[in-house]
């Protein structure tokens, strides 16, 4: 540009305006250099720029506060409102740690670890991480960043902080409850552990209450029935926080008058989201098998009295007799392997027929019969 000195003037002026929606980092000075025809311009002018500190406030912020586990999250790093980048404007960023609850490679990666606001523009916005989903239903992490601020700008409090939300519930696969006997079938008086289970790895940041119910089975007549075949257990069962499982313990019960009966459960969690998977354990009441011949001549077969699955009934009492109502034998409970050698006050007792009577002291008849030791 070119400015005149009027004819019969001794000077002239004219103004300069300065952009005041400019950051700077640093005071500017501009200088005035000219040249005129037959003239010497003895010295230059130099006008000094002071930056205004308010221009130089950048704000970093998410867009949202929170982030679901597997989306991105974006921050924006902006100046004060109208105010434009006078050069591109770097902010390197790191995890405030002592702030931040979420781990990398656990909760988030690919963070980026600066943004820069192009020369004459107001802000800039970037995917700054990713979130990720750790396997726990409704869990909550905080990640909060920290910015380095460039020489000659200062960055606003508080520090950018978001939530990220962990979305594994939203896989229905997740959200399945399965019920699992330990074993599936179980003879009367044993006792089964019943499990109670999110899938793998799958945990939740509040209990999960869950109220057991039977399943009906095909026939009626075939269901498990309380104080007959199982001991009453809890039915109202909690997966505590932080856990994948919980287990009960099911007591079973020998019942003479039935061979197998099922016990099929079920549930429902207080939490409709959740569904249970059921299962099912057959409870069964082998029968009591008496010899009525057993030869205790050494020979490695048959020299006891084997009487098979009376071991259940631990408090049952064995009595024999011989002929003449003699007591030869007594027992309280019946061992599993064994049992009775025919020996009566340390002699063999001879050959020939003894009558037994064995109650089982479960409330039934007691059982009564002959057996024959033959030699």
């Amino acid at each position: 540009p070119s400015i005149y000195i009027p004819k019969g003037s001794n000077s002239v002026s004219i103004t300069i305006t300065t952009d005041g929606l400019i950051a700077m980092d640093v005071d500017k000075v501009f200088v005035v250099n000219g040249h005129a025809k037959d003239y010497i311009i003895k010295e230059s002018a130099a006008l000094t720029i002071t930056r205004n500190t308010d221009n130089n406030k950048i704000t970093l912020g998410f867009n949202k506060p929170t982030v679901d586990g597997g989306r991105k999250a974006k921050l924006t790093a902006s100046l004060p409102p109208n105010i434009r980048a006078g050069h591109p404007i770097t902010i390197h960023l790191h995890k405030d740690a002592p702030a931040s609850q979420a781990l990398v490679n656990k909760h988030y990666e690919d963070l980026k670890t600066s943004v820069t606001i192009p020369r004459g523009e107001n802000f800039f916005t970037i995917d700054a991480f990713t979130a990720k989903n750790n396997c726990v239903i409704d869990g909550s992490t905080t990640l909060t960043l920290q910015g380095v601020k460039p020489a000659g700008y200062e960055i606003q409090k508080p520090n950018p902080a978001i939530a990220i939300l962990d979305k594994t519930a939203d896989n229905p696969d997740n959200m399945i409850i399965t019920l699992d006997f330990e074993f599936k079938e179980v003879r009367g008086s044993e006792t089964d552990l019943l499990k109670i289970c999110l899938p793998n790895c799958v945990t939740s940041v509040n209990p999960i209450h869950i109220r057991l119910r039977k399943r009906r089975t095909a026939f009626p007549s075939e269901a498990a029935k309380k104080n007959i075949n199982y001991e009453k257990f809890s039915w109202n069962i909690t997966i505590p926080a932080n856990t994948s499982c919980t287990s009960t313990l099911v007591h079973t019960l020998l019942d003479r008058n039935s061979d197998i009966k099922t016990l099929w459960l079920t549930g429902k969690a207080t939490d409709s989201r959740y569904r249970i998977n059921s299962d099912k354990v057959n409870i069964i009441t082998p029968k009591i098998l008496v010899p009525n011949v057993f030869t205790p001549n050494g020979d490695g077969h048959h020299d006891t009295w084997e009487i098979h699955n009376l071991d259940l009934y631990k408090s049952c009492t064995v009595a024999v007799y011989n002929r003449w109502g003699q007591l030869v034998f007594k027992s309280i409970g019946y061992p599993e392997d064994g049992g009775w050698d025919g020996i009566s006050k340390g002699h063999p007792l001879p050959v020939g027929a003894y009558f037994y009577i064995i109650d089982l002291k479960d409330g039934s008849l007691p059982l009564h019969g002959s057996v024959s030791i033959i030699r």
